[in-house]
């Protein structure tokens, strides 16, 4: 019996299915079924921020908060926050958050870059003139 050129991947298919299927929960019975834990919008969106962004953080007690992130751990995130003269570090469980904003995405830029351009243009300038002057054609 001749096998057509497309039976051997489906006859490897029929044997590979079954150990695919429990291979994606190892140890667990065929059958049982693992609870899944879902993450919530705000704790996804803090996950993927790095320490020391600045964020301005609504509680679901309505009372808004703007500090650096710290840490982020399983059950919620460290956040530093300026409290009068004093420095706070409050923890935060994600349930107790309603929303939470990157306060300052924009990097500020250098006012020293600025200066730099300027000098560079003038002395530019001045060096142009200058060998002009010395070519005689100024």
């Amino acid at each position: 019996m001749r096998l057509k050129c497309w039976e051997p991947f489906l006859l490897m298919a029929v044997a590979v299915a079954p150990s695919f299927s429990h291979a994606m929960r190892p140890g667990a019975p065929l059958g049982e079924h693992k609870e899944i834990q879902l993450h919530t919008g705000v704790e996804l969106q803090v996950r993927r921020l790095a320490p020391g962004t600045v964020l301005k953080v609504v509680l679901r007690d309505k009372k808004k908060l703007e500090g650096r992130l710290v840490k982020v751990s399983g059950d919620g995130f460290r956040l530093l926050d300026v409290e009068g003269a004093a420095i706070v570090e409050r923890s935060l469980p994600f349930d107790q958050v309603k929303k939470v904003t990157v306060s300052d995405p924009k990097p500020h830029r250098d006012p020293a870059a600025g200066r730099l351009i300027a000098g560079t243009a003038v002395g530019t300038g001045v060096l142009t003139v200058i060998i002009l002057v010395i070519a005689g054609v100024i």
